[in-house]
């Protein structure tokens, strides 16, 4: 089922808002090739696009964290870590899969993750974070 934007995962920092609406259309955009053109080349092309804009908001968040001194940055940093980390398994899980199949059920499960993850994690850390740039950059800090 597609991620319908919602006002609950605004976290009130246009920037952030914008990335995080970027992900949603490709995760979405994800499951409309799984459904219509389920064919090998196309979803790991289709995943590692994914997965670059994944790591670049990534090190967006992480800079501007940086930069401010956000005092949560190393909790939020391994939260991307182990995203990171669980991308890299579930690729590889999906790379040996034996059959068609078997990889389609692959790219399903690391979709659905993905999605269950960005929303999770928007609503539990990012809106923290967000508040945090918001007062920055009222300050003067960005």
């Amino acid at each position: 089922m597609p991620i319908q934007w919602r006002e609950k995962l605004t976290v009130g920092d246009v920037a952030t808002d914008d990335e995080h609406k970027h992900l949603v259309c490709l995760l979405n955009g994800l499951e409309v090739l799984v459904k219509r053109y389920p064919k090998k080349l196309a979803l790991f092309a289709f995943l590692d696009e994914v997965e670059e804009e994944i790591n670049n908001h990534f090190c967006n968040e992480e800079a501007l964290m940086r930069k401010i001194g956000y005092p949560r940055f190393e909790e939020h940093f391994q939260a991307h870590q182990r995203l990171r980390q669980e991308m890299k398994s579930i690729r590889h899980d999906m790379a040996s899969a034996e059959d068609h199949e078997g990889f389609v059920r692959e790219v399903i499960g690391f979709m659905n993750r993905i999605k269950s993850w960005l929303i999770n994690h928007i609503i539990e850390m990012d809106k923290d974070y967000a508040a945090y740039v918001i007062k920055a950059r009222r300050a003067g800090k960005t």
